[in-house]
């Protein structure tokens, strides 16, 4: 009984049905994409221009080796048949997400230093659950192919930001404008939210007011 049911979960070929093929590899793809904040958080405290764009650089320096030689790129393709598909069509041929988050981070810090932190603990997890929720949950479609259940986790996501920043309502407007921006999938969104959401942080919590 128990390979009959391990069978049906794996289907006839063997291999995981495509949607909880889709969604292993989201996961993996969104649990990658958590580490950008720590990452962040630790060029903060080195404070050292050279190490955050140098870093940067070095990311999309290996990010253009995969597109140049195809036996680089061929680790990738190993590595999802474990994972599931962590790669998105377009970035199998242009630059991936990866190099433009690590793009966003070093701007945000660059422009807007400490307040760049809480810019990026609500785009970076916040854009994280709002994929996974709106894959889990589905629901009325909002725009772009995004639910409304999405769109929810990631405010919510903010409006949990703001409670430990102490700074809740003005947390929670961020939130609603960058669950928004989200919503529209730009190109370089990756690098967008970040730096949008680090300086409407900037401006509600009083960087350019002093």
């Amino acid at each position: 009984a128990g390979e009959e049911r391990g069978h049906n979960l794996l289907g006839q070929s063997g291999h995981l049905p495509r949607r909880l093929q889709t969604l292993s590899g989201e996961l993996f793809r969104k649990s990658f994409h958590l580490t950008a904040f720590f990452y962040a958080v630790l060029l903060y405290f080195l404070s050292d221009p050279l190490i955050t764009w140098g870093s940067a650089f070095y990311v999309g320096l290996l990010d253009g080796a995969r597109l140049l030689f195809p036996n680089y790129h061929a680790l990738f393709l190993r590595l999802e048949r474990l994972t599931g598909r962590f790669m998105r069509e377009r970035e199998r041929r242009e630059i991936s997400d990866a190099t433009r988050m690590t793009l966003g981070v070093a701007l945000s810090l660059t422009l807007f230093g400490r307040w760049a932190l809480v810019g990026l603990a609500i785009s970076i997890p916040g854009d994280a659950l709002a994929s996974l929720v709106g894959k889990t949950m589905g629901g009325p479609k909002v725009l772009n192919n995004k639910t409304l259940s999405g769109y929810v986790a990631f405010v919510l996501w903010s409006v949990a930001v703001g409670w430990a920043v102490g700074r809740p309502l003005e947390i929670l407007a961020v939130g609603v404008i960058v669950g928004m921006v989200e919503l529209l999938s730009v190109r370089w969104e990756n690098t967008v939210l970040g730096v949008v959401s680090s300086f409407l942080t900037a401006l509600v919590l009083g960087y350019f007011k002093s």
